[in-house]
């Protein structure tokens, strides 16, 4: 171990289990001598094991059946272009620039094995509706044809159409008495006509009702239009809900999504 970058290496080809019989002997040895050593491959053994605990057994599995060099060359590329710039003397030091071994190794460069707009495209499935007349009782026999027109259009995939008849509806209602149905194909109507920002606080505020019929509809498209957006976090936050609620219809597709968005492509 003639330098620190070496000594750092092969802390984290022994961690990895990639060195040789003998190198590993020797380690050890010097490990026996060297109570500073001894220290530092405790310490990131620990973080390690906090890894395995988070769940990342299968990137550290895939280091451990690397070539060597190709473990060597994702530690050099780690600790060149993320590792602080600083002298590392003593355990103590040497434990502030941690972040550029083993959690960089698992952490920095993976990218989601899937792309948002690829899980988009997977589980979008534009809503089927069939209107039916006179639901809330606010609007006039003229504004029910023109709603019936309007999902007849968004079924037929005349997005754009959809939305000019519904607009011409809530034009003379008050906001807070537009009707459930009009709000949601407003809002899905919308999200296919690059008006994805509007969509989402139309869809968040029939989210967060509990009295809305399309209550549950309403987040599974909120969490696919987040996903679309690229809000991957926002898209995972309520696919969550929707797991967590009882007899939710989309919890099945909820949790197959969510696996897939948490799913990493490792090196």
């Amino acid at each position: 171990m003639e330098t620190n970058h070496n000594r750092e290496e092969l802390i984290d080809l022994y961690l990895l289990d990639k060195l040789s019989s003998q190198a590993r002997k020797d380690f050890e040895e010097e490990m026996l001598k060297n109570d500073d050593l001894r220290k530092e491959v405790e310490v990131m053994q620990r973080i390690l094991i906090g890894f395995e605990h988070k769940g990342e057994t299968e990137a550290i599995h895939a280091m451990r059946t690397m070539p060597e060099e190709q473990v060597k060359s994702i530690i050099a590329n780690a600790e060149n272009e993320y590792k602080p710039k600083v002298n590392r003397i003593g355990l103590y030091s040497v434990i502030a620039g941690i972040a550029a071994s083993i959690a960089l190794l698992l952490y920095i460069g993976f990218k989601p094995k899937y792309s948002s707009e690829e899980l988009y495209n997977d589980f979008y499935v534009p809503f089927a509706y069939e209107y039916i007349p006179s639901r809330g009782g606010i609007l006039n026999g003229e504004e029910e044809h023109l709603l019936e027109q309007a999902i007849s259009g968004y079924n037929q995939e005349r997005y754009a159409e959809a939305l000019a008849l519904l607009d011409s509806i809530t034009k003379n209602i008050h906001p807070e008495q537009v009707p459930e149905e009009v709000m949601f194909y407003t809002a899905l109507s919308m999200a296919e006509t690059g008006k994805e920002n509007s969509a989402v606080e139309k869809l968040e505020s029939i989210a967060s009702s509990n009295d809305s019929e399309f209550k549950e509809d309403a987040q599974w498209n909120l969490a696919l239009l987040y996903l679309k957006l690229g809000e991957r976090n926002k898209s995972s936050t309520i696919l969550r809900v929707i797991i967590d609620s009882k007899d939710n219809p989309y919890a099945g597709d909820a949790g197959r999504l969510l696996d897939k968005l948490n799913t990493k492509k490792w090196f």
